[in-house]
């Protein structure tokens, strides 16, 4: 058996084009995340994965597209 290589919020973040605090804000609020000693946060795979892909279906309505004509131009 073996076990699980965890990698904390400052090695994932880059990876992911986040902040670290943006990507800890993200962790807690998806839940998708482990708690280590001294309660800190870390990320396994599985973690990582499906960490991605909640961020993907939380920001997809996030800034919904237009299809009107720009009044503006």
């Amino acid at each position: 058996m073996s076990g699980a290589i965890y990698r904390r919020p400052e090695d994932v973040a880059p990876e992911l084009g986040l902040y670290v605090t943006e990507l800890k804000r993200y962790a807690v609020e998806s839940g998708c995340h482990t708690r280590l000693a001294r309660n800190r946060i870390a990320f396994d795979d599985g973690d990582v994965q499906g960490l991605i892909a909640w961020i993907k279906e939380n920001r997809a309505g996030a800034v919904p597209e237009t299809t009107e004509e720009d009044v503006w131009s």
